[in-house]
């Protein structure tokens, strides 16, 4: 489906597998669109099922969801089931019920801890038939069950609406709230996380946990954050710290350099008056801990590398902007790209392709890299 619609993601439609939805601000738009999207599928000899098609509506179910114009809600239908459940007798049974309210996680309000006595089951010391619960795990699952019936509205995220991250750390967790400004200058959740911290993150101090709470929450929402200005409220002056600071350690340096792609402004609320993500932080969990993948970009886009621009950027040597579409014109002339761009269209170069934009890429396990060419 990539390549079908390609060029079209994010401009007239999303898809996951074989789900495509397509949307438009206005009626006389969308017919375009629509037309646009199925010329693509059409000429790819794909066909649709006109039973599971939903034409021209404001409320789509789309991959367990109800989407409305601004608004995310739960599908009633995929819960209703979880009414009657009874407790879950083996492990595998567990992990597919946990894993399918993990799906709606982003909904449930402290997610981690309500499901704590119930991913204590699921280690690899007990047996795969699970002993009878005990009161707290029974509990814990008409908790869970409770809550996704009457999950919250979340607000989808817009390019023109001001989006404030709420972070905060304690000594073994850290948590974060997306908000959105609606009309009436009323702050709207679009979504609650929250991560454990490892035992080396542990060994931090309680500036650099909260340094590593901001750099976490903003690599964590980077697709709702990038390429805008946004507030970050903590109840700790971290970043006029890590701005200030003269260590030059090797992590303090990278959360430096990430951060300096952003555009952001910094808030400070007193602990006192940030209740919801420093109960996030504090939140008791076994949830698997995240990497963070702090690792300094070796091309600074021009869109991004604004701590260039803002006179955060602390080398020695200020290099030069490098804009995509400069890459990508070197590509068709550098020897290496060419050779690789032609066993691309030969099919006979697995590990490398070409996006939307026909730039050189090479896929890895953490990530597609774009190609840089020599000159």
């Amino acid at each position: 489906m990539d390549n079908i619609l390609s060029g079209l993601k994010w401009k007239i439609c999303v898809f996951y597998l074989d789900d495509v939805i397509i949307f438009s601000t206005m009626a006389d738009q969308h017919v375009e669109d629509v037309d646009t999207a199925l010329h693509r599928l059409c000429e790819a000899g794909v066909s649709l099922n006109f039973e599971k098609c939903s034409w021209f509506c404001d409320v789509v179910e789309y991959l367990g969801h109800i989407v409305r114009p601004g608004q995310l809600h739960v599908q009633n239908k995929n819960v209703d089931a979880l009414k009657h459940a009874q407790f879950l007798t083996t492990k595998n049974l567990l992990k597919s019920f946990l894993g399918k309210c993990n799906v709606y996680r982003r909904f449930v309000k402290d997610f981690t801890k309500r499901a704590k006595p119930l991913n204590a089951l699921t280690g690899a010391e007990l047996p795969p038939h699970l002993p009878p619960p005990t009161d707290v795990a029974i509990a814990a699952l008409k908790d869970i069950c409770h809550a996704l019936f009457c999950p919250p509205v979340l607000a989808f995220p817009k390019a023109n609406r001001k989006l404030v991250v709420d972070v905060d750390a304690c000594a073994d967790q850290v948590g974060c709230t997306l908000l959105q400004e609606e009309p009436g200058d009323l702050l709207h959740p679009v979504g609650y996380w929250s991560r454990g911290l490892t035992a080396a993150d542990q060994n931090y101090s309680t500036t650099e946990r909260e340094c590593l709470g901001v750099v976490w929450a903003v690599l964590k929402l980077r697709h709702f954050l990038d390429g805008q200005r946004f507030l970050i409220r903590t109840d700790h002056r971290t970043l006029r710290w890590i701005d200030s600071t003269t260590d030059s350690s090797g992590s303090l340096m990278r959360w430096r350099i990430c951060l300096s792609e952003y555009t952001f402004d910094m808030g400070y609320i007193p602990g006192a008056s940030h209740h919801l993500p420093e109960f996030l932080s504090r939140a008791s969990t076994v949830a698997l801990q995240e990497d963070i993948h702090d690792d300094i970009p070796c091309l600074a886009l021009v869109e991004t590398a604004n701590g260039l621009r803002t006179g955060r950027y602390t080398g020695t040597h200020t290099p030069e902007l490098v804009e995509f579409d400069d890459v990508v014109k070197a590509q068709q002339t550098d020897d290496y790209c060419v050779e690789k761009s032609t066993r691309v269209e030969r099919g006979t170069a697995k590990a490398f392709f070409h996006n939307e934009h026909h730039a050189l890429y090479r896929r890895m396990p953490k990530g597609n890299q774009l190609v840089i060419p020599k000159s």
